[in-house]
């Protein structure tokens, strides 16, 4: 199909998407004479080189076996499982890899909002302070130990806070189960998914971002919540910590450790003054460092000009 599809088109340049495009992009690229471009949104565990070899392989080998199919460049966003990392590491030049961030909708820093009413509308208390994460309801976000590290903050500290879970998926109906199992029921409220215009309004209703994800804190909602001046607790993994600075923007705890987790939560909960400066800067520091959409898009479409440019055989 892609053959036909290059002899009525005669393209410039190939794109692919995710690495299951590798083999057919760069065949079909090298019978044509034209470069080929291979996106990635991340690489997922290939660059989790602690895990035991059996799992590594068994979560990995898809991938590993596909970037044997080289291309001529490749596009890999810098989503915090390193992946500019693992393509070098298996032999991919560093000169062929345009490492790019995520763009963010940098407005949202700016965009005022009344607590009280976001709260109402969401059915979420109006007194507590808000611990929160979303995402996809999902294994590898790992919710289930918010939950747990949520059960171990003092319950002096617990008293003033509610649990909120933004999102949904297959793990909803166990997350409401461990949530009741573990004293949380009446604390935990569960929003359902959502929009993505409303995502801004609903973090900035909240007071503290707290990030599990299996694969990288360096996430969008992390990030998103960054840029509306949430201090985020994380589990310390993969690239988190090149976005997530301990004491700066946030607070990261050992991956896994559950207790450690807790602490920093609590040291937020009970630090007004604390949370409210991290917030602050936390604002300030995905204002400086991230990249709006417009920027992220320009350096792709310079990227795909350069390399039609490039074209083997006009």
């Amino acid at each position: 199909a892609l053959r036909k599809l290059v002899s009525e088109r005669h393209p410039d340049l190939i794109v692919g998407y995710t690495y299951y495009a590798l083999g057919p992009i760069a065949a079909a690229a090298r019978e044509a004479g034209i470069p080929s471009v291979a996106k990635l949104f991340g690489v997922m565990y290939l660059n989790h080189l602690g895990m035991p070899k059996l799992k590594y392989w068994w979560y990995n080998y898809e991938q590993i076996l596909a970037m044997r199919k080289r291309v001529d460049h490749y596009i890999v966003l810098n989503d915090g499982t390193q992946g500019l990392a693992a393509l070098t590491r298996l032999g991919i030049p560093a000169g062929r890899i345009s490492f790019l961030p995520n763009g963010m909708d940098k407005t949202w820093a700016a965009l005022e909002v009344d607590r009280g009413d976001e709260r109402a509308a969401l059915g979420l208390p109006p007194d507590k302070t808000l611990l929160v994460t979303f995402s996809r309801l999902v294994g590898s976000k790992r919710v289930d130990l918010f939950l747990e590290a949520a059960a171990l903050i003092a319950p002096e500290l617990l008293e003033g806070a509610a649990i909120v879970i933004g999102g949904d998926g297959p793990y909803r109906a166990m997350l409401e189960a461990r949530a009741a199992e573990l004293g949380l029921g009446d604390r935990t409220f569960f929003t359902g998914p959502i929009r993505y215009e409303q995502v801004p309004r609903f973090l900035k209703a909240c007071d503290i971002f707290v990030g599990t994800n299996e694969l990288t804190n360096m996430s969008m909602p992390s990030c998103e919540a960054l840029l509306c001046g949430l201090p985020v607790v994380a589990f310390d993994v993969a690239g988190t910590s090149e976005t997530i600075v301990d004491g700066r923007n946030g607070l990261l705890a050992p991956d896994n450790d559950l207790p450690a987790l807790a602490s920093k939560i609590e040291t937020l909960l009970a630090g007004r003054d604390l949370r409210e400066r991290l917030g602050r800067q936390a604002m300030a520091s995905a204002l400086e460092n991230f990249m709006s959409w417009d920027e992220r898009v320009s350096k792709e479409i310079e990227l795909f000009e350069r390399l039609s440019g490039e074209n083997r055989h006009p």
